[in-house]
C-alpha cells in the first residue's frame, strides 16, 4: 500500500516499515522471525562472543555451543514484576520479613531468550547507541537476577547480556563491557531474509554524523 504522506520530496518512503526508527518495532519483527527460527540469532551469538577470562570458562563454553539449545523467547518481557506475580506467595512471603522488595518492576528486556540452564537478555539500539545509564541497568540485572531467584526459592540459570546495535556505530571497549556477545542489524538481516529489508533500515538509520544531536551514545 502506498501513502501519500509517508513520502517527502518525492522519496520512495511509502510505508511505514521505511519510515520508523524505534528499536522496539524492529524488536517485534525479530522476536516473529525467532518464534518459527532460532538458529540465525544463535549462530550470531556464537561469532559474537566477547572471549575475555574474567567471563568464566562456563559461560564462555555455553555459549560456544548455543546453537544445539533451545529458548523459550519474550519480547519487552517485563521479567521481575511477571514472575513476583507468578511467585505472589514468595514474594509476600519475603517483604513480610525483609521489607518491600526494591526490584523494578517497570524493567523491560528488548528481547530474553529462556531456558532451565540460562536467561539471555538482548538489548538493542538502532537509531543511536547506548548511554551510560542504560549500561548501569545491565550491569545491575545481573545482581537483581540473582536477588529474584533466592526470592523465589529456584536455582539461578546463567545469566548472559547480548548487545544488538547497528555496524555503523562504534562503541567504545568500556560500552560492551557489560555484554557476553555483540550482534549487528546488518547481520540479522542475512539469518531472517523474509524481514532483510526492514533488518537494514534497522542497521542503517544509525547518524553517519559523529556530532549527532541525537546522539547521546558512548
Amino acid at each position: 500500500m502506498k501513502i501519500s504522506y509517508f513520502q517527502k520530496n518525492n522519496s520512495e518512503k511509502e510505508n511505514w516499515d521505511n519510515i520508523t526508527r524505534d528499536e522496539r518495532y524492529f524488536c517485534s519483527e525479530l522476536f516473529h522471525n525467532l518464534r518459527s527460527d532460532q538458529s540465525g540469532i544463535l549462530s550470531l551469538i556464537k561469532e559474537g562472543i566477547i572471549a575475555e577470562e574474567k567471563k568464566g570458562k562456563e559461560k564462555l563454553n555455553f555459549l560456544k555451543n548455543i546453537e544445539s539449545k533451545r529458548f523459550d523467547i519474550g519480547f519487552e518481557a517485563c521479567f521481575y514484576r511477571d514472575m513476583l506475580y507468578l511467585y505472589k506467595d514468595k514474594r509476600e512471603e519475603y517483604e513480610a520479613r525483609n521489607g518491600k522488595i526494591k526490584l523494578s518492576y517497570k524493567r523491560t528486556f528488548d528481547l530474553a531468550l529462556f531456558s532451565e540452564d540460562a536467561i539471555i537478555i538482548i538489548e538493542a539500539k538502532a537509531q543511536q547507541g547506548f548511554d551510560t545509564k542504560q549500561l548501569d541497568v545491565f550491569r545491575k540485572d545481573k545482581n537483581d537476577i540473582k536477588e529474584l531467584f533466592q526470592i523465589i526459592g529456584k536455582n539461578k540459570p546463567q545469566v548472559f547480556m547480548i548487545g544488538l546495535y547497528s555496524s555503523k556505530y562504534s562503541p567504545k571497549s568500556t560500552t560492551i563491557s557489560p555484554f557476553d556477545s555483540i550482534i549487528k542489524w546488518k547481520d540479522i538481516a542475512e539469518k531472517y531474509p523474509d524481514s532483510k529489508d526492514l533488518f537494514i533500515h534497522a542497521n542503517d538509520i544509525y547518524p553517519n554524523k559523529k556530532d549527532s544531536e541525537e546522539s547521546k551514545s558512548v
